[in-house]
């Protein structure tokens, strides 16, 4: 089941995001880019920080990289799942090489985090143990 339906669903974030106490997004839909670009500059615009998850390999085709470049500029970092995706994808994009890393999926940790990781994680970001979190994970 998806969380945000398009377009009504990007209006729809935006609407909760305003309404948040955080600044810090980690954010993956693909579903349209252009449309993720918007929401991101909005977001940017009135402080958010903005972290996109790339989940598919690479976009292919000149209009769908195109898309998926201008999404890239505007987010603050991209990350993907496998170092050499992540590697491709910078030479792909090499004016967004900067903002891509790769992030060892949550599901593939040898065990699950404890208590007092998850504080040090929220403490990392600096978000307090109370302050809500959003994260979009499909």
């Amino acid at each position: 089941m998806k969380a945000i339906f398009y377009p009504a669903g990007v209006w729809r974030t935006y609407r909760a995001l305003q309404r948040a106490t955080t600044r810090r997004v980690p954010y993956s839909l693909r579903s349209q880019p252009l449309l993720d670009a918007l929401l991101a500059r909005i977001l940017r615009r009135r402080g958010w920080h903005v972290v996109y998850t790339l989940q598919q390999p690479h976009p292919e085709g000149a209009w769908n990289r195109w898309q998926f470049g201008r999404l890239m500029e505007t987010c603050d970092a991209v990350v993907m799942h496998d170092e050499g995706l992540a590697a491709r994808l910078r030479e792909i994009f090499p004016r967004c090489a900067r903002k891509i890393a790769s992030l060892t999926h949550g599901m593939d940790l040898p065990e699950l985090p404890s208590e007092s990781d998850r504080e040090l994680a929220r403490a990392g970001l600096g978000v307090s143990p109370v302050e809500p979190l959003l994260l979009f994970f499909g």
